[in-house]
């Protein structure tokens, strides 16, 4: 009686627990991407909202404040009269201007909201605005350092989602704070201020833009894993029923190792599957070669073999605005797929490189010095300049160069190479300059 009955209830057991954990994953989480997350809303009619216009630098456009039920935003009428027009909304989402939300455990953020403008091409500038007490001046918004991305005007009706790993810190805001020790790293640990404002070369006109909440997403476990628990649960259970047969049908061993096999090979194919996904979230889609997160990785290989001498290099595409306006992003999209293909020729194979933000790319060199690799450089660069990509006009590169030949520090090895690559920037683009030189 016992042996029949333990089964049975260990089958009833299992089946709860099953439930319990497919309505956890349905109804207590979100879930996309193959992850469950759980989220952290922000009401933006809760928090306090300011706006305000270029008419505060002695521009013409006018900002108005628009507050309904629950939606906050502003109508914007933008006009002639400023080097470059804007329209900004500060959302202050804690009561402490120096202290705000740890974003940077979280995947996503979704914004609901919409955006009306003369042009569907026009962009809308969001921007988590971070708190530093190295460089931030009390009272100076300007200071909170930008983590931003620009979106088009087609993609913001209802709800987007917004991958935190495509932020990146403006050029022409490290520009603006040069005198101050910055580096170009996105840095999300303590934003109290979330900021929307006009983009990049908006057009004249009227534009409203209203949003009711901002929602960020921490993943919390991967789908594939609950379910893998469901099936070892499960697993367990046949082996037990297949123990408590044993005393009757004298441990059908032939079954039992099919059962064995076949939970192998269940297991190999979720480990290849993670192992593939895995690859994919470290490549950026676009130009085929790492993205910031693959690159990450391959600095800490370098840190913990201690791969010196090492080189870093920071090229940057001149004058990628202008193609973007005046060819479209589809020709930016070639040249920047392009770029990839070329870049991941070049490189050895001790050699990484990888897009760190918009049109800025990173050469990761281990053993090897500046000098040594400056000849290399320098052919790269004529061979991008003589590349034909098809959008009717010549490309050229910029890049900066810092190498270290003992202890390895790249927060000051990308900061010396960016710095390096802004001489080279104003001394009139398409050449190469070595930190120090």
């Amino acid at each position: 009686m016992l042996q029949n009955a333990l089964p049975v209830k260990t089958l009833i057991f299992l089946m709860l627990l099953t439930l319990i954990a497919m309505g956890i994953s349905a109804y207590a989480l979100k879930t996309y991407d193959n992850y469950a997350y759980t989220t952290t809303t922000i009401n933006v009619a809760d928090g306090w909202v300011k706006v305000y216009s270029d008419s505060t630098s002695r521009g013409n456009s006018k900002a108005k404040k628009i507050e309904e039920d629950t939606t906050s935003g502003f109508d914007c009428m933008l006009r002639e009269g400023h080097e470059h027009p804007y329209c900004i909304m500060l959302n202050w989402i804690t009561n402490n201007e120096f202290q705000g939300l740890d974003f940077s455990e979280y995947k996503y953020m979704r914004i609901t909201g919409s955006y009306e403008s003369p042009s569907e091409n026009d962009f809308l500038r969001i921007s988590l605005r971070h708190f530093n007490m190295d460089y931030t001046q009390m009272y100076q918004v300007h200071t909170y350092k930008f983590n931003s991305i620009e979106l088009q005007r087609k993609d913001i009706q209802g709800e987007i989602i917004i991958d935190l790993e495509q932020l990146f810190v403006p050029h022409w805001w490290m520009s603006m704070m040069r005198g101050a020790d910055i580096d170009s790293f996105v840095d999300i640990t303590n934003v109290p201020l979330i900021e929307l404002s006009t983009g990049t070369n908006a057009a004249f006109g009227e534009h409203k833009i209203r949003v009711s909440k901002f929602e960020f997403d921490k993943i919390v476990v991967p789908i594939e894993l609950v379910y893998e628990y469901i099936l070892i649960g499960w697993s367990i259970y046949i082996l037990f029923v297949f123990f408590c047969l044993s005393i009757y049908f004298a441990f059908n061993l032939r079954r039992r190792t099919i059962e064995e096999k076949t939970l192998i090979q269940i297991n190999n194919a979720l480990s290849t599957h993670s192992a593939q996904l895995e690859i994919f979230n470290k490549i950026d889609q676009l130009t085929g070669i790492l993205n910031r997160a693959g690159m990450k990785a391959k600095m800490m290989q370098c840190t913990e073999n201690n791969t010196v001498p090492l080189t870093v290099v920071m090229l940057d595409l001149d004058h990628f605005k202008k193609i973007n306006d005046t060819l479209g992003h589809q020709s930016g999209d070639l040249v920047l797929s392009k770029l990839g293909e070329i870049l991941n020729d070049f490189i050895q194979d001790d050699e990484s490189v990888s897009r760190f933000g918009g049109e800025e790319f990173m050469i990761l060199m281990p053993y090897k010095t500046s000098n040594m690799i400056i000849d290399r450089l320098e052919s790269l660069r004529i061979s991008i300049e003589q590349t034909d990509i098809n959008i009717g006009k010549t490309v050229t590169t910029s890049m900066g160069v810092a190498s270290t030949s003992n202890h390895i520090d790249f927060k000051k090895l990308i900061r010396s190479a960016d710095n390096a690559l802004y001489v080279a920037k104003n001394n009139g683009r398409n050449c190469i300059k070595i930190e120090g030189q």
